[in-house]
């Protein structure tokens, strides 16, 4: 890379080691599921996993090569998020409202990552952060079972979000 460029890409907001986020809506989570995520451990740092269903007596999800960093049990729909192994992770933060939407938000350094799961038919109630969980830039990800006629729907949901956290 040419001085000129490395030095401009010095002053970027985000510039430094790239961030690799994953999120996937895994329809029940199983071993044969866990093998094929492990072959591509190594191409992302954080996994956002939604619809596990593995309720309380079930055994924690492993994918061999990541590290489970928190989880939500249901055995309809349940959450969780890996990392690699190394990664530095300071806060983690779980949180489930009465009408079953899972967050799980795990806050690195200089980024907050939360992987959302709202179930269909269920209101977009999105909670606040906790303050020890704030960064500057904080990322969303997630399965949201929201229609948009961008992607081939007839109609858009209504939703309404509140994100105070990211001003």
């Amino acid at each position: 890379m040419p001085a000129e460029s490395r030095q401009r890409h010095r002053y970027l907001p985000l510039s430094g080691p790239a961030l690799s986020i994953v999120s996937i809506n895994i329809e029940g989570f199983s071993g044969c599921k866990a093998e094929i995520l492990a072959t591509m451990a190594n191409r992302f740092d954080i996994l956002c996993m939604q619809e596990t269903h593995i309720g309380p007596a079930q055994h924690r999800p492993t994918i061999p090569g990541m590290k489970l960093v928190a989880e939500t049990r249901h055995r309809q729909y349940g959450s969780a998020v890996f990392s690699r192994p190394n990664l530095k992770i300071e806060e983690i933060w779980t949180h489930t409202t009465e009408g079953n939407m899972e967050t799980i938000t795990v806050a690195l350094p200089n980024v907050s990552v939360t992987s959302v799961y709202k179930p269909p038919a269920t209101p977009f109630l999105y909670t606040e952060l906790p303050e020890r969980c704030k960064r500057r830039f904080h990322i969303s990800i997630g399965d949201f079972n929201a229609h948009s006629i961008s992607w081939g729907y007839e109609n858009n949901n209504k939703m309404e979000m509140k994100l105070r956290y990211l001003a």
